[in-house]
């Protein structure tokens, strides 16, 4: 079963399993603060409302015009179920976490069933200057399209209170990735906060989804799930007739 974050009071405490394998350059777990518009740095939208940006993408729409595009969670702008198109400079205003303006919505999903989903897309402003490297870890590299059946470490980026007092960048151990949709994982997260929602997922460097919020039981017991970056992409694509580009970055 996998349902919504809210009105759950669940706490996992589970720590990555030993055989866990350490990451690459960065270490598995860091308080690396994280400013400015990137994956894992902080966004809130509406203002006040404080969770976390995902992965960067370069667009390009049917009048081959270009701009940039944070990807995160769409829940907190879109309440009711449903999808939201929204036209240019017309949606929810985003923010950095100084409260800065940095874009607008251009695309909202919030789904109860069959299961719970959420994704946003924000179109950046253009005097804003991302930068497409995840917090702490570094990459991505490019999109992780595997469906391995076996346990395997993800690192991620999230700022839910009180676990990003701990750690904000973290390693958590999936039960596989077979599902093409869906990747449960056991780890660190915030249940009583949205600031860990839309933390960006990584394996071996390539971006693999992000967290909407959802958790349930999977195939290993409690934990969360990482969305798949593959069908958000095509949904949001097919919808805003855009095309998108992941930009990549060096890993740490």
């Amino acid at each position: 079963m996998r349902k919504s974050l809210c009105g759950v009071v669940l706490i996992t405490t589970s720590i990555v399993a030993s055989t866990a394998l350490p990451a690459r350059g960065a270490s598995q777990f860091g308080s690396t603060a994280c400013s400015g518009v990137r994956p894992g740095a902080i966004i809130q939208a509406p203002r006040g409302t404080i969770y976390t940006m995902g992965f960067l993408f370069r667009g390009t729409d049917a009048k081959k015009k270009t701009a940039n595009y944070v990807a995160t969670v769409g829940n907190f702008v879109l309440p009711t179920f449903g999808t939201k198109v929204y036209p240019p400079k017309s949606g929810p205003q985003a923010y950095d976490a100084l409260g800065k303006p940095i874009g607008r919505f251009v695309y909202a999903l919030h789904s109860e069933t069959p299961a719970f989903q959420s994704f946003g897309l924000v179109q950046l402003d253009k005097n804003i200057k991302p930068n497409a490297q995840v917090c702490h870890f570094g990459g991505p590299t490019g999109v992780y399209t595997g469906m391995d059946v076996v346990p395997q470490t993800v690192s991620y980026f999230g700022n839910g209170f009180p676990i990003d007092a701990l750690a904000t960048a973290r390693t958590a151990l999936t039960t596989g990735a077979a599902d093409e949709d869906t990747v449960w994982a056991q780890g660190l997260f915030s249940p009583i906060d949205t600031g860990d929602t839309g933390a960006p997922f990584l394996v071996g460097g390539e971006a693999l989804g992000y967290w909407d919020g959802g958790i349930g039981g999977g195939t290993g017991g409690a934990g969360f799930a990482i969305a798949r970056l593959g069908p958000r992409l095509t949904q949001v694509q097919k919808a805003l007739k855009l095309k998108l580009v992941l930009q990549t970055a060096k890993t740490l």
